[in-house]
């Protein structure tokens, strides 16, 4: 049998095995499925992400559009598909 991970919730904590805990299948499954969810969520924000080739960063380049000065860490993908739509 599969793990479900149709309606998948990241969660940022899980429950620590600890060494009095009986190795059965249960106790293990319950942390593996919490692993398995929190990966198919952050595929799924990752598959959403729009990825910029080099071809479309040289055509930016090539255009005189006026560029403030910013931290990378302050861009957008706003920002990139303004900048992309010219």
């Amino acid at each position: 049998m599969d793990y479900d991970v149709n309606n998948a919730e990241f969660k940022g904590t899980m429950r620590k095995l600890e060494r009095s805990d009986r190795g059965n299948a249960d106790l293990f499954n319950e942390v593996y499925q919490q692993l398995f969810e929190n990966d198919n969520v952050l595929k799924k924000d990752f598959d959403g992400i729009v990825s910029i080739t080099k071809d479309e960063i040289d055509h930016i380049d090539e255009m005189d559009i006026p560029m403030p000065d910013a931290n990378i860490d302050d861009i957008t993908t706003s920002d990139i598909d303004n900048i992309m739509k010219g």
